[in-house]
């Protein structure tokens, strides 16, 4: 393809010195003529047929206007009387009238030999004309040739620059008038305009050719055919779209941050982990394992010096934020929930910056690549605190109150919580309002626990003084996103299930987290199968 490019450069260059070296030759051979002269010097045609044309034209032009001003052919020896008003001529001619005849005739020949001079004078006029401009343009040519031969890449050594090569409407600014540049700078501008809008069209179709491969099942339909009125199709085939449109990214949020997320972020999305020294061990273990699996994008949000110098030395991608007070005292000494509350505010950045965010607590193990086992097709995406089919992904549960007889059997809806230490968060209107509505009532409600608030703000539906959030939602696979539930008290004891490799296990519900962890890098990545024997199902 670069070849391809060298060779079109050089043609390009050639074309221009040949067409060039021409206006050069046939404005030099008009250097005696200085109003054709000029003309040529301001207008510059681009080709050799518009130089020919334009010279010839402008001689025309000249010729035209010196033969109109020429007096009329007449002998001042013979003027022609002036006829009066009365004058009617007779039944038959006088001698008077006969000689008065016989002059008009005279005049009238002189005058026709008069015009018939003009005309071959005309004529050879142009004919000489002619003949200048056919030797301009065969002398031009053959200049042009032997440049071509001898300077086969052009006369200048670089390409020419832009002032040569002009366009027709291009005048030098004494030639041209206000009105003229005027026109010109709107002329630019609105090229200007239509460049920009031409990128973001390209920008926007990247985009969606980006989520059209990694999208599954109706994603990709779903996003194409987003914001379009649609009639409704045969029955059984309606689907409703639930995949909004990410928002505009504004890097003047936060610049530092956007510039590191550039050199991060693969197709704008990375996994993120907030950490303060108080999990350094887990947050070892942790990157430690991702790299391991061959995961280049993610990255560390120190909470404190620490943190920041440790993930440096061991060539971990890590982002400090700037100085807040609010932040930094939770962050620095505040323990796994507290520092857990603190990422729904950290987060709002990354969204606005445009970039999709896996969050995962560091008391996670990974084991293959997450990205490769997403939807993308909701606002979001997350893991289970269920351990089971009804529990994670929902079930009916018939309430029972024998004292209302007939009616004593009430059906309800019930799904386990989603755990907000995995999720995946796209950049959508409602993932923005579903962390600040977290991120307000955590501020607001101190004793308050984060998972508590992020299910409710993600499920509780609009009613009487509550306007509910329109964000959709997909559970994970609960066997491959699988917390330490489904594990130990399932996995671990079903000879089928334990031969299933997960993408990620999190260690969620057990207290002694860096144990299980190191137990379970034994059984999935070296192969140990008692790694877990010893581990009780619950908490001891």
């Amino acid at each position: 393809m670069s070849s391809l490019h060298s060779k079109l450069d050089n043609l390009t260059h050639r074309i221009f010195t040949l067409e060039y070296a021409n206006h050069l030759w046939i404005t030099a051979f008009y250097l005696d003529d200085p109003e054709i002269h000029c003309e040529l010097q301001a207008l510059q045609p681009l080709t050799l047929p518009r130089d020919v044309a334009l010279a010839k034209l402008q001689e025309d032009k000249l010729n035209d206007a010196k033969r109109h001003t020429r007096p009329y052919f007449h002998h001042p020896q013979n003027p022609i009387p002036a006829l009066p008003l009365s004058f009617a001529p007779p039944l038959l001619p006088s001698p008077h009238t006969m000689l008065y005849g016989s002059k008009l005739d005279l005049i009238e020949r002189r005058s026709m030999a008069g015009r018939r001079d003009a005309l071959l004078t005309r004529d050879k006029g142009q004919s000489s004309v002619g003949s200048r401009i056919l030797a301009a343009v065969v002398v031009g040519v053959l200049i042009g040739c032997v440049f071509a031969f001898i300077s086969p890449d052009g006369l200048f050594t670089a390409a020419p620059t832009p002032p040569l090569i002009r366009h027709p409407k291009m005048v030098s600014s004494a030639c041209e008038s206000p009105e003229q540049v005027n026109a010109l700078k709107v002329d630019i501008l609105s090229a200007k305009e239509k460049n920009s809008e031409l990128k973001k069209e390209v920008k926007d179709l990247m985009e969606k050719l980006r989520l059209a491969e990694q999208g599954k099942g109706h994603a990709q339909e779903q996003f194409l055919v987003l914001g379009e009125s649609h009639k409704a199709g045969p029955f059984g085939t309606v689907k409703a779209l639930r995949t909004n449109p990410p928002v505009i990214p504004d890097e003047s949020v936060n610049p530092r941050l956007a510039k590191i997320l550039g050199e991060v972020a693969i197709y704008k999305e990375l996994i993120v982990a907030l950490a303060n020294t108080n999990v350094k061990e887990m947050l070892q273990l942790w990157f430690t394992n991702i790299k391991k699996v061959g995961i280049p994008n993610y990255l560390v949000v120190a909470l404190d010096d620490n943190i920041e110098e440790f993930c440096k030395s061991n060539d971990v991608p890590v982002y400090r934020r700037d100085p807040d007070q609010g932040v930094d005292a939770v962050g620095k000494s505040g323990g796994n929930h507290a520092v857990s509350g603190l990422k729904f505010r950290i987060l709002r950045e990354f969204l606005q910056l445009g970039y999709s965010v896996l969050l995962s607590d560091v008391d996670i193990v990974y084991l293959q690549n997450p990205f490769d086992y997403l939807y993308r097709d909701s606002d979001v995406e997350s893991m289970s605190d269920g351990h089971n089919n009804m529990t994670a992904y929902g079930y009916n549960d018939v309430f029972d109150e024998p004292s209302m007889g007939w009616a004593r059997y009430a059906h309800t809806m019930r799904i386990w919580v989603y755990n907000s230490g995995f999720f995946y968060i796209r950049p959508t209107i409602p993932s923005i309002e579903l962390l600040d509505r977290v991120a307000n009532r955590l501020s607001n409600e101190p004793k308050s626990w984060d998972q508590a608030v992020f299910n409710e703000e993600l499920f509780f539906p609009s009613h009487p003084g509550y306007d509910g959030l329109y964000a959709a939602k997909r559970t994970m696979d609960m066997y491959l996103f699988m917390n330490s539930k489904v594990l130990f008290k399932t996995v671990r004891k079903d000879a089928k299930l334990k031969k299933l490799k997960p993408v990620i296990v999190h260690v969620n519900y057990h207290p002694n987290k860096f144990d299980r962890m190191k137990a379970i890098v034994e059984l999935y990545a070296n192969g140990k199968q008692d790694a877990l024997d010893h581990f009780p199902d619950g908490s001891d």
